[in-house]
């Protein structure tokens, strides 16, 4: 019940945000937009008649209204060409450099090679990108952009000890997207200052463990093992068998240690009480709103909040532009595509007679850094070496 409760007052904040957004926007009375809501789904032609929607044209005639609009055929610059556009050739200039490290994904134990952006965080990987932001002197501040629902408490704790290294060299700012929860929220009380949008969801200060037990149905589809352990608890995580009793207290004992310290670490981070800590703890989740009220949130905006804030704790005159050191750096689709592959890879690297492309073509797939999954691409290799007779 107290969680059907908590997630009603989540869902009425968003809902409630949502509809004073539409109402004001469209110019809609209250009542009208309601019932417009609650049919739930209409055509295009529907949308155009209730306002929702204000022309309606093929993409081709929507090129045609611009080139009269303008009175000259439009030229249309693609996301990989745009992001090319030096800032110095649009009169933008920078002599200062703020670090933004992507936290994204569920968070886990792993070494520096499986940091990828979008997928997962790593303990090694995203540790390795806030050492060398803070080693770095050109930087002079840095932004954790941070989207996780949490993770490996482990592997939280790691990241967030390097955060807090990364402290006594340069301001560091947590800048939260959607969630920073749980192991989310662990990194982001590393950081100097915490912001949040008013509908981001944070906090989520707990932590859970335990393991499925499958034994019976091991036995009704007739798969049988044996372990052969020494220890009376050596093989408490088998999914042969439940917890005992006794197991189950040693659980609960280690999970009430890591506990306490999540507590009495939001506590020193927020300046609060140990007592007050834990009324926002026990797992609770709480909207960015509320986490500015609470004390969870320093400051409610968005990441160009962010921006200005890293400005102002590292002297940057806000007036200034500053440059972006995004880490970690994106990968092109055929380094993501090799790095699964059983054998590590890169331009330096020489692969297995067996596996070995020509030297032209593999220079040419390595100069492709904007192939995208999933388009054709046609190849055609007259010879290739295999190292054999």
């Amino acid at each position: 019940a107290q969680q059907r409760q908590i997630l009603n007052t989540i869902v009425d904040q968003y809902y409630g945000a949502f509809f004073d957004t539409l109402s004001a926007n469209l110019d809609m009375p209250t009542t009208e937009l309601q019932r417009h809501i609650d049919t739930g789904l209409f055509s295009i032609q529907k949308a155009h008649e209730f306002g929702f929607v204000d022309t309606l044209m093929y993409y081709e005639s929507f090129k045609t209204h611009l080139e009269n609009q303008f009175d000259k055929k439009p030229k249309f610059v693609g996301n990989s060409a745009y992001g090319k556009v030096n800032g110095a050739d649009l009169g933008i200039t920078a002599t200062e450099t703020v670090a933004v490290i992507y936290g994204v994904g569920s968070i886990i134990g792993g070494g520096e090679g499986l940091y990828r952006q979008g997928e997962f965080i790593t303990s090694g990987g995203m540790s390795k990108a806030v050492r060398d932001a803070a080693e770095n002197d050109d930087i002079k501040a840095i932004i954790l952009r941070l989207d996780s629902p949490g993770g490996s408490g482990t592997a939280s704790d790691i990241i967030w000890q390097e955060i807090m290294e990364a402290r006594k060299k340069k301001p560091v700012i947590a800048s939260i997207s959607d969630v920073a929860a749980s192991g989310g929220y662990y990194l982001a009380m590393a950081a100097d200052t915490i912001i949040a949008h008013p509908h981001s969801l944070v906090g989520s200060i707990g932590i859970y463990a335990g393991k499925f037990s499958m034994g019976e149905l091991y036995e009704k589809i007739g798969i049988t093992g044996e372990t052969v352990s020494r220890g009376r608890n050596a093989a408490m995580f088998s999914d042969a068998t439940p917890f005992t009793p006794e197991q189950r207290q040693i659980m609960s004992d280690f999970l009430l240690e890591f506990y306490n310290d999540f507590v009495n670490k939001v506590a020193e981070s927020r300046g609060m009480t140990p007592e007050n800590a834990e009324s926002l703890a026990k797992g609770r989740v709480w909207t960015g709103s509320e986490g500015k009220a609470n004390g969870l949130v320093d400051e409610l905006g968005d990441f160009s909040d962010a921006i200005r804030i890293a400005k102002e704790m590292s002297g940057i005159p806000l007036d200034d532009s500053v440059k972006l050191a995004i880490y970690p750096r994106l990968e092109s689709y055929f380094e993501r595509l090799f790095s699964s592959l059983p054998f590590a890879i890169d331009a330096n690297i020489e692969l297995p007679p067996l596996v070995k492309l020509p030297p032209h073509f593999r220079q040419m797939l390595l100069a492709m850094p904007h192939f995208q999954p999933g388009e054709p691409l046609f190849w055609e290799i007259n010879t290739f070496e295999t190292g054999q007779q």
